[in-house]
């Protein structure tokens, strides 16, 4: 997990072709949380927070600062807040600090946390709830801004208590309701960069954009987004989760509507639709052109829109799904319990991919029964045309589920026992998901980076990437997390319909040609 700067930015300006700024309400709460007590402390919340309160005032804010706050600071900051924020036009909410997703809920860290085990979120750190529920209260806008879930020390020394809950990387995705808008740094199960200057990536373009004046919010965060993913080279994809009505918000509009205060007439649908298209025609995402094409879609400029799609569609390579590959010992494949020969003490993998080959030195002393199983599957075509259906940047990718359902089916209870932790989760090094103690059956992950704090919770690796690591990280990753927490495939709909399913809603997955038993 990484350093979460939260910015709950809330109730922002409506204005629809302008009226006067002064009229309006508007409230911000800015938490910088740097100088932690139990773990190393950080060095951009502090500047984070101070150039976003002075943004945010000079937007016409009413804004109050807590910087290295407790839990009882925030706590009180929070109800405070939410007071204040009830019938305002806009209500503003930014944390920069450590946050941590725990089974699916998002946590925000003060300063005095220890969190030694995963159930003590609930008592030492605010929900991220709470927060999107104080923000709720305003009449135009409530936004959420996650800036950079950055390594957490906290996830490493935790300790579970519950075997079934899960302390992984990122946060989890988040359905807000209403006019309240949850953008993050890094899209959800992913984490984000810390950065090198005074600002962190995303916070560096945040108050980029902030201010411009005439620019749309949903185009503030589209900037922001260009912006991130440019300077981290690609590493790093801002998100924004929740949907607005068409009616444009800004929260600084044109020199031009702020000059007068007598209030003009709408914008006419085309008239949005122009703005809107002036600020992305020259896009290279075909994301932003699909939500332009949703929203301004029958008109001329939903034209030029769909046009230019095409044309990127076009530009870029096609991934071609291969021809459905005949299943090898179809009797052996579906029969798990015939296949338990056992391994050599060493042996070569390799995969040929959509994306070039790579190959897997497995040590069976690392993981004897993790090393049988994967010997066993490769040998007997078990990976061909498997989906690299989870792939996660900065973290893993995920393979290992068969693309035939009646084949898959049976290896779901043919589970193998742990094997002893030998070796660290370390960039390049293959290990078996598990869902618990003593499951692990076919799906395996491999390591983009350092992953030490796996270690604890079980995950044993049996074999390193020792040839085409390069191909490995350029596995497409784009869809990131899994449904229901992330947009990627769902797991229990390709036990059930197999590559039918990823083939028809996931198309850009890569996939695996052949894997073969080398020496």
């Amino acid at each position: 997990m990484r350093l979460i700067a939260l910015a709950v930015v809330a109730s922002v300006l409506l204005a629809l072709g302008g009226g006067p700024v002064l009229a309006e309400k508007r409230v911000g709460l800015v938490i910088g949380n740097g100088a932690y007590r139990n773990v190393p402390r950080l060095l951009n919340p502090g500047n984070d927070a101070t150039d976003v309160s002075a943004s945010l005032q000079r937007l016409g804010f009413s804004v109050s600062t807590v910087r290295d706050g407790s839990f009882d600071d925030m706590r009180r900051a929070l109800l405070r807040f939410g007071r204040e924020a009830a019938g305002a036009d806009m209500a503003v909410v930014y944390f920069a600090g450590h946050g941590i997703e725990i089974s699916g809920e998002n946590w925000l860290i003060p300063v005095d946390a220890e969190l030694r085990s995963d159930q003590d979120a609930e008592a030492e750190a605010i929900s991220l709830k709470s927060a999107m529920l104080q923000v709720a209260g305003a009449k135009s806008l409530g936004l959420v801004i996650l800036d950079a879930c950055r390594d957490n020390p906290f996830a490493a020394q935790m300790q579970r208590r519950v075997r079934q809950r899960s302390v992984v990387r990122g946060l989890a995705r988040v359905e807000p309701t209403g006019s309240v808008l949850v953008a993050y740094a890094s899209r959800e199960g992913t984490t984000a960069a810390d950065g090198g200057s005074r600002n962190s990536p995303f916070t560096s373009a945040l108050l980029r954009y902030l201010e411009t004046p005439g620019l749309e919010i949903s185009f503030v965060f589209r900037h922001i987004r260009d912006d991130v993913i440019q300077a981290t080279g690609s590493k790093q994809e801002p998100f924004v989760y929740g949907s607005l009505s068409r009616q444009a918000i800004y929260l600084k509009p044109s020199v031009n509507n702020q000059a007068t205060a007598e209030p003009r007439p709408s914008q006419t649908p085309s008239d949005e639709a122009a703005v809107a298209w002036a600020a992305v025609k020259d896009t290279t995402s075909q994301a932003v052109l699909e939500d332009f094409i949703r929203r301004y879609g029958g008109s001329l400029y939903g034209t030029l829109a769909r046009a230019r799609l095409e044309e990127l569609k076009k530009s870029q390579v096609a991934v071609v799904a291969p021809p459905a590959t005949a299943i090898l010992a179809q009797g052996n494949l579906t029969n798990p319990a015939a296949l338990t020969e056992q391994a050599p003490a060493t042996y070569k993998a390799r995969f040929d991919t959509s994306r070039g080959a790579f190959v897997i030195d497995v040590r069976r002393e690392w993981s004897p029964l993790g090393a049988d199983r994967f010997y066993n599957l490769v040998k007997n075509g078990f990976y061909d045309d498997n989906r690299f259906f989870r792939a996660i940047s900065g973290f893993m990718v995920q393979f290992g589920i068969n693309g035939n359902p009646q084949v898959s089916a049976p290896w779901r209870s043919a589970q193998i026992k742990d094997d002893p932790v030998k070796q660290s989760n370390k960039r390049g090094f293959i290990t078996f998901a598990t869902s618990g103690p003593n499951s692990r059956t076919t799906q395996v992950f491999i390591n983009f980076n350092d992953n030490s704090r796996l270690d604890s919770l079980g995950f044993a690796p049996f074999g390193e990437v020792t040839s085409g690591m390069n191909v490995v990280d350029q596995l497409y990753s784009d869809y990131g997390e899994g449904a229901p927490s992330g947009r990627g495939p769902n797991q229990g709909r390709i036990q059930a319909e197999g590559n039918t399913y990823l083939t028809k809603e996931f198309p850009n997955l890569d996939f695996v040609r052949k894997a073969s038993i080398g020496h």
